[in-house]
């Protein structure tokens, strides 16, 4: 009977490994762009040393997949964070897959140099209008009694100084969901800001969007997302309801 029941437990918790082996790794890494040059609990060291130690089969990256094969340095960094390309030119053995987006009109095309100068194009009208916005009297005064300086400086503060298990914990994925909700009810009183809030939406939609095609197409692999910290919490809410998935929460210790 003793041994059975052995047997039995030593089923189960193989069972349990072979399922768990099965499903698709997935570690949803926030980083922190620049900040990585002065945050001495999240450095680009430290960060190297996690995704070496996640042991990814695949890495995605904030850089669009139009522009995952450049060489280019003045081109990836006039156009992308320093961590993303650091990344990128690392590991040269593991598959990497871009999932930035930089707006509709720039699809399957080379980014022009003057891109972020450029006020024609989707992007730059967006940038327009928030400029408008941030030189709104009305908005300005809104914003000033709207407690969102206050979040900001919590926000700022955990880039400056939380390690990645830090981010990762939930704390900065509330600030950001609080400032934006306030941020988008201030704009929402003026009908001609409505463009800004739908383009802004419209990239984050489309980032989670590439970071769960690419989950689908990678069944059964260890898959690390490398995400600016802005974007972890969607990207935590719309992953969350994928089957078969097995999300890392922990980085502790690498």
């Amino acid at each position: 009977m003793k041994n059975h029941l052995k047997l039995t437990a030593l089923f189960i918790c193989i069972s349990g490994s072979l399922l768990f082996a099965q499903k698709t790794q997935v570690l949803l890494l926030p980083t922190i762009h620049n900040a990585h040059d002065t945050n001495s609990k999240y450095s680009y060291q430290q960060l190297l040393t996690i995704v070496e130690n996640f042991k990814p089969d695949l890495i995605a990256i904030e850089i669009r997949p139009e522009d995952m094969s450049q060489t280019d340095s003045v081109y990836l960094y006039t156009f992308y964070r320093p961590d993303m390309i650091l990344v990128k030119n690392k590991f040269p053995a593991i598959p990497k897959v871009g999932i930035d987006f930089q707006g509709i009109d720039m699809v399957g095309k080379t980014l022009p140099l003057n891109y972020r100068k450029d006020t024609t194009t989707a992007n730059g009208k967006a940038s327009l209008i928030n400029r408008a916005i941030n030189r709104d009297p009305a908005f300005m005064a809104a914003y000033k009694g709207s407690g969102i300086a206050e979040i900001e400086k919590k926000r700022l503060a955990l880039i400056a100084t939380a390690s990645a298990q830090e981010l990762m914990d939930g704390p900065f994925d509330s600030y950001s969901n609080s400032m934006a909700a306030k941020l988008d009810s201030l704009r929402a009183l003026n009908p001609a800001y409505a463009p800004f809030q739908i383009a802004s939406s419209y990239r984050d939609q489309r980032l989670a969007d590439n970071v769960k095609e690419v989950i689908l197409k990678n069944p059964r692999k260890r898959i690390i997302v490398l995400s600016g910290v802005n974007h972890h919490g969607l990207y935590v809410q719309v992953m969350s309801k994928m089957k078969g998935i097995n999300f890392i929460s922990s980085v502790s210790g690498w």
